[in-house]
């Protein structure tokens, strides 16, 4: 069955897509990256939520965007068979992913989630087991 038909790709396209991805992602090719998002994009850089405009200022931002935590999260994540909806497919873990969509003809990438969650969700939980660890 074509697994990806939901969002106008064929399992082989996307399987193709998606590990091209991963290994320009590991091999930090910025360039071939870039050519893949849709713009205007929004990622955060440090803790700051940045509209990216450009493929040139994507590169320029590279790795901020691209921080050791999200390149670790792309490189040990599964390829085959991903969670997608109506939005697109999610490839990543750990609330670190690209969101891909087939726009047009051409698959694409729509949304990189690149934040460090517990910064965005949970500090109040944070703060309080860093106290309690130091009360020990």
């Amino acid at each position: 069955d074509n697994f990806y038909e939901f969002i106008g790709s064929d399992n082989q396209e996307f399987d193709t897509f998606v590990s091209e991805l991963k290994n320009n992602v590991i091999l930090a090719n910025k360039q071939a990256v870039a050519k893949l998002i849709y713009y205007p994009i929004n990622v955060f850089i440090g803790d700051k939520d940045t509209t990216i405009y450009s493929s040139q200022e994507f590169i320029d931002n590279y790795d901020k965007i691209m921080n050791k935590d999200f390149v670790n999260a792309i490189s040990n994540a599964y390829t085959k068979l991903l969670f997608h909806n109506y939005q697109g497919a999610m490839f990543g873990g750990d609330f670190k992913n690209f969101w891909i969509q087939n726009m047009g003809d051409n698959l694409t990438i729509i949304g990189i989630n690149n934040w460090l969650y517990q910064k965005v969700f949970m500090p109040d939980f944070i703060f309080s087991f860093e106290s309690l660890n130091k009360q020990e």
